[in-house]
């Protein structure tokens, strides 16, 4: 599977790691919905810790902390959801 992400980026003139065009172009987008106002879950199979650098890096650069949601998942978290 990585190798025909890659071929396909290739394909677009796009050098990325297909794993960090993945953080990255998810990250835009759900930028894009939060600042419309959408109010978003995203859940997935994405095979990392939630304190991997990469999905802490994406619930940051989306400003939901992963501190906050490992927090949330345990039920220490101080959010009202």
């Amino acid at each position: 599977m990585r190798n025909q992400q890659k071929r396909h980026l290739l394909s677009q003139n796009d050098d990325r790691d297909p794993q960090v065009a993945f953080w990255e172009d998810l990250r835009k987008e759900a930028q894009e919905w939060a600042c419309d106002g959408d109010q978003l879950i995203i859940s997935g199979d994405v095979n990392n810790e939630v304190r991997d650098p990469a999905v802490e890096t994406f619930c940051w650069m989306t400003m939901c902390p992963a501190q906050e949601l490992a927090k949330l998942i345990r039920g220490e978290s101080h959010l009202n959801v």
